[in-house]
């Protein structure tokens, strides 16, 4: 099943790394939250419903992420201004 050997070594209940408030401490909890939704993902039956909600969340968590990844290279700005450029070519292809 999807997750189950990514996961199949991790102890929820270990220690955080980061326990002072901090953009690193925060980055430790989203990445802990998408263990923990990936772990939901395995245990959850077969309802189409839970595991689409399951999905979004897991994306979402990822995309987190990636924008923490993202700020902490100082790549961040670059990829908002980017953002900006698609927006500007989609806005011109739905006039």
């Amino acid at each position: 099943m999807i997750y189950k050997n990514e996961l199949q070594n991790i102890d929820f209940n270990r220690e955080f790394d980061f326990k002072e408030h901090s953009l690193s401490g925060f980055k430790e909890l989203i990445e802990r939250f998408l263990e923990l939704e990936k772990y939901r993902r395995t245990i959850i039956n077969s309802n189409a419903l839970a595991d689409m909600s399951v999905m979004i969340r897991i994306e979402s968590l990822n995309e987190m992420l990636g924008y923490l990844n993202d700020y902490e290279e100082n790549q961040f700005y670059k990829r908002y201004e980017q953002e900006i450029q698609n927006l500007e070519m989609y806005k011109d292809l739905y006039r």
